[in-house]
């Protein structure tokens, strides 16, 4: 190793006392506090980067859009996937449901658990819409939506079967077990109405008040439960709550008879304040062009629905047929009809043999609760 020569020396100190090197000395410190200000800068901004979380996995992705798909009555199954390792559902569109609802209704549920539809692409020739699904940048879910031809249903029937409540035997049961949800109502206080509505609770049969009303006619049978035009909020309360207590189990309310109460605004307002507490439904049952109780109730804030069929007016086995298929055309048409029907044999024996038929046609048959609004 080669030493320094005193005269290099000398010129090291001659350096370090000139006039210059405070300001080289200066310099230098300058330029490491700028470097290690960069330093320290890149590092914190590298720290406080936010850190991508990962997505759901593949098995709570395709539990999400089972859910979706279930819930909408669309019909699906797994396809082979010659071109790569990710999973293909094929999922065909009925006729009847807008390919946008489902597209909504799948980016919201996978919304809520953190994935997304993330690239779309609809084929113009086939009409056929592809669907990826993951999070970020990762696919792990392909839906290929494809139009088909078929209906999911062909509309919703509700069935409220009048009268009961003057007798509870054999014929009577029948109507709790026919293979369809059918609603039936009861009056109250009836010799039978208890015994008929604990039967029915007992069964998963829905039943209502059928709640007895004044007629244009006058003629009717006072025995304690009917409403009539010149009551007072008193009385129609009273007269309510002592049908609530002989009824305790009902789901709503329908009237029975009732052309001039129901077309009495008063008397429905009164009725309908008093059912609102109560949480139940109201359907009126139309025995008048003139009735207002379906307006009352919903100006109330009832769930209520009105009546679109009556059945069995005229008893013959063939007019309640013709009845049934009409009632069949208007949930075809609106999604959901309602029809009223009572408590006779004829009316027993066409549901039995219609009920099965129609369901093989696709229309389902509900509760009266699940058709009010």
């Amino acid at each position: 190793m080669k030493l320094s020569s005193p005269s290099d020396q000398s010129q090291i100190r001659l350096f370090f006392e000139s006039v210059w090197a405070p300001f080289l000395a200066g310099g230098l410190i300058i330029l490491f506090l700028i470097a290690g200000r960069i330093i320290m800068d890149a590092w914190i901004e590298k720290s406080h980067e936010p850190t991508l979380q990962a997505g759901p996995p593949l098995k709570e992705i395709k539990q999400r859009v089972s859910d979706v798909l279930v819930a909408h009555e669309v019909q699906w199954k797994e396809i082979s996937n010659p071109a790569g390792s990710l999973q293909h559902w094929e999922v065909k569109i009925p006729a009847d449901l807008p390919e946008s609802d489902l597209y909504v209704s799948l980016q919201g549920g996978l919304f809520d658990i953190g994935a997304e539809v993330i690239y779309s692409h609809h084929d113009p020739r086939s009409g056929q819409l592809r669907l990826n699904l993951g999070w970020a940048d990762s696919c792990l879910l392909v839906l290929q939506l494809v139009p088909a031809a078929y209906k999911r249903r062909a509309g919703h029937i509700a069935i409220l079967i009048d009268d009961f409540g003057d007798r509870c035997d054999t014929f009577t049961k029948s109507f709790l077990d026919l293979d369809a949800d059918i609603t039936i109502s009861i009056i109250p206080g009836l010799s039978h109405s208890r015994e008929m509505a604990n039967q029915a609770f007992l069964q998963g049969c829905e039943f209502v008040m059928h709640l007895p009303m004044e007629p244009l006619n006058g003629d009717y049978p006072d025995y304690g439960y009917t409403l009539i035009t010149e009551m007072s909020q008193k009385q129609v309360e009273e007269i309510f709550e002592k049908s609530m207590r002989n009824l305790p189990q009902a789901a709503g309310v329908n009237n029975h008879m009732g052309s001039k109460v129901t077309s009495d605004r008063r008397i429905m307002g009164y009725l309908m304040n008093a059912i609102k507490p109560k949480n139940l439904y109201f359907l009126d049952s139309r025995t008048t062009a003139a009735s207002v109780a379906y307006d009352v109730a919903l100006f109330t804030g009832l769930r209520c629905a009105k009546r679109d069929v009556f059945l069995d007016t005229d008893s013959e086995k063939q007019a309640i047929r013709r009845k049934l298929i009409e009632l069949a055309q208007k949930a075809e048409d609106k999604g959901t009809g309602i029809g009223i029907g009572h408590c006779y044999r004829n009316t027993l024996e066409v549901l039995r043999e219609e009920i099965p038929e129609l369901q093989k046609q696709g229309f389902q048959f509900i509760h009266l609760s699940q058709a009010v609004r």
